[in-house]
């Protein structure tokens, strides 16, 4: 987890053996960094049956599950009838210890003084350890993601403009960004997304350009070489077309000789970091007037979208500036400070997409997830479909679709009705999607009509990605393999199987086996690809859905509703 590459997110399982504890942490400080902060354990006392946990800590955790090695039954049994008869039935059985927080605490607290320590949530389940995993998805949905208008959030479809940068991306292909918002506009986008490098960066010769927007982090007033007039006249064209309005922002890291690092100093953790420093969210008043700051960018700009991004391991920041009988205060007091952040700027801004990213889904932690109703999960963002696949095939095992923003890439462009394209661009199925400059960038220029219809077609059933998830065959990367799952609201009584013939793969059908699905219904059955519509009952469509797809690449989309 925490790396921009396909194998982001690849499950992994691993057997305890007795004694031995088996340990599990992030790397850097970021919750998800090299390391999801969720995990099930499973035993087999008379039957499947185990725990989900998941790790509310937006810095550096660690959890430690421990197999310990069963106890000898004594030669004679004492007698256990009074306040506990049932310790004797497992007193030759086999005992797990979990154990999960912060990792390396070590401190005396002043006299009155309060710390936040990490939030731990628990799911038990029996026989199958997906309905412990669709479980947390059912909670983290419904009770963990931030509502926006009275509502939890479904998976985003926006356009992400790119990084600010005259020599590359969409400026040295030689569009404006009014030219780009109205593309997005025009293809029914719900937002459009300007990212980092809009602010002021330094000009100094040994800063390549591509790198430039790095060294501006930090400052907060907007580039006059791109944006003479300021980004004003973006926003409103963006406002006026109806759709919300995004910026990029990376408040936690100031970049030496900025307006932050020259105007408050005392502000930063004084050890810096490869590419500057640490802005202390610990400190009450830097806090607030980070608040106040980008608070009246969102209001000036009418700023609908807000995407926090955070591309540093602040860890050893945060070590360095405790004492030795503090060990841990920096980091608790910076987490709580983000939270505090996170609450004060969306109880302002009562309607604020809040988006979380961190180098691409490196701080995912269920806390963090309270404050974003979704997240740039990976930075592998070129558009690669089996990547795209694999990804969300492996993350929403863990996590409802909202929290998954698939990046397009040219080869997903709606240039042409081919079935290439299609299949590029339906590999986002199971999250949001970014319809963004590299899309733009394809060299035939795009159908913007068709364009519409693909996209008309995502949003017709993205509600169906935050329900339970079941994945119908073995997680792979092979492209010789097919991938495929499931997304069934029994809420709703409706579903549907996504499945992929990747370019390589001689097999042209696939037998799967939904889940979920009450055995006495009826299901109306629709298959994208043919247009065909069928009756078959829960029961059947247990027993056995052939998937045939003629073509590779391919995919198709099998939708099905009680009737």
């Amino acid at each position: 987890m925490g790396i921009a590459t396909p194998e982001a997110f690849q499950p992994h399982q691993t057997a305890l053996p007795r004694g031995t504890p088996f340990r599990l942490a992030c790397v850097g400080g970021r919750s998800s960094n090299g390391c999801l902060p969720y995990f099930n354990v499973e035993a087999t006392w008379g039957g499947y049956r185990g725990v989900v946990v998941a790790i509310g800590w937006s810095g550096q955790w660690e959890a430690q599950i421990t197999r310990l090695r069963a106890a000898p039954p004594r030669p004679v049994e004492p007698d256990l009838r009074g306040p506990n008869p049932g310790v004797s039935a497992f007193r030759s059985l086999s005992r797990l210890r979990v154990e999960a927080g912060m990792e390396g605490v070590r401190l005396s607290l002043l006299p009155g003084e309060r710390i936040r320590t990490p939030r731990v949530l628990l799911i038990p389940w029996e026989a199958d350890r997906l309905q412990g995993q669709n479980r947390l998805r059912r909670f983290v949905y419904r009770h963990v993601a931030p509502k926006l208008a009275g509502a939890s959030p479904l998976p985003a479809i926006f356009c992400n403009l790119g990084v600010v940068d005259p020599s590359s991306g969409a400026l040295g292909a030689g569009y404006r960004y009014l030219d780009l918002a109205a593309q997005a506009a025009a293809l029914d986008v719900d937002a459009v997304v300007l990212d980092a490098g809009w602010f002021t960066v330094p000009s100094r010769a040994e800063v390549r350009p591509e790198a430039r927007w790095v060294h501006g982090v930090g400052n907060y007033t907007v580039r006059a070489d791109v944006f003479p007039e300021g980004l004003r006249p973006l926003a409103e064209a963006v406002r006026r077309a109806g759709k919300r309005f995004g910026l990029w922002f990376e408040p936690e890291r100031v970049a030496e000789g900025t307006e932050v690092f020259r105007e408050h100093r005392e502000w930063l953790y004084p050890v810096p970091l490869e590419r500057g420093y640490v802005f202390n969210l610990g400190i009450p008043e830097a806090r607030r007037w980070l608040t106040d700051t980008i608070s009246r960018l969102i209001d000036g700009l009418g700023i609908g979208w807000y995407r926090h991004d955070a591309n540093a391991d602040y860890l050893p920041a945060w070590r360095a500036s405790d004492a030795s009988d503090r060990l841990g205060i920096s980091e608790m007091r910076h987490v709580e400070g983000l939270y505090q952040f996170w609450a004060d700027l969306t109880a302002r801004h009562a309607d604020l997409y809040v988006e979380g990213c961190a180098s691409g889904g490196r701080r995912m932690d269920y806390e963090a997830l309270r404050y974003h109703h979704g997240e740039t999960h990976t930075d592998w963002i070129w558009g690669d479909p089996v990547g795209m696949q694999s990804i969300l095939h492996a993350g929403n095992q863990w996590l409802p679709g909202n929290y998954f923003h698939n990046w397009m890439g040219a080869a997903a462009a709606p240039t042409r009705d081919g079935a290439e394209q299609r299949y590029a661009f339906f590999s986002a199925l199971g999250g949001g999607t970014n319809v963004g400059w590299r899309v733009f960038n394809a060299r035939a220029p795009l159908d913007l009509d068709l364009g519409r219809r693909w996209i008309a077609a995502f949003r017709a059933v993205r509600h169906l990605v935050v329900g339970d998830f079941y994945p119908l065959v073995p997680h792979t990367l092979s492209e010789r393999q097919w991938l495929a799952a499931q997304f069934d609201r029994p809420d709703l009584a409706e579903g549907m199987v996504v499945a992929f013939r990747r370019a390589y793969c001689p097999a042209p059908v696939v037998y799967v086996h939904p889940q979920g699905l009450d055995p006495e219904a009826t299901y109306v059955v629709d298959y994208g690809s043919t247009g065909e519509r069928a009756e078959r009952s829960g029961a059947e469509l247990t027993a056995g859905l052939a998937v045939r797809l003629p073509f590779a690449p391919s995919h198709e989309v099998i939708q099905y509703r009680r009737r």
